[in-house]
């Protein structure tokens, strides 16, 4: 098995994502739905990670993760689409 389904209670829990590409975008539609607290590092966000992070429905970090930065978070991704940063 190579992936583990679960189900997490997201609302008003803090959810990390590092990347700012397509990859990122994919994962941000579904969570965005949800009642999390997200906040995105990336270097180079999309123009609508962007949007979204002026809109005030995300925070976006515009630099690479650094250690400490999941401190606290109930789920991470990663998607940088770079397997090395990832």
């Amino acid at each position: 098995m190579n992936h583990f389904p679960i189900f997490l209670n997201t609302s008003g829990r803090r959810i990390v994502l590092s990347g700012g590409g397509d990859a990122a975008l994919a994962k941000l539609r579904l969570l965005m739905k949800t009642q999390a607290h997200i906040t995105v590092f990336a270097v180079d966000a999309d123009a609508q990670i962007s949007a979204w992070a002026d809109a005030g429905k995300l925070k976006l970090i515009a630099r690479a993760m650094e250690p400490g930065d999941a401190m606290c978070a109930a789920l991470f991704y990663g998607a940088d689409e770079d397997p090395v940063e990832d």
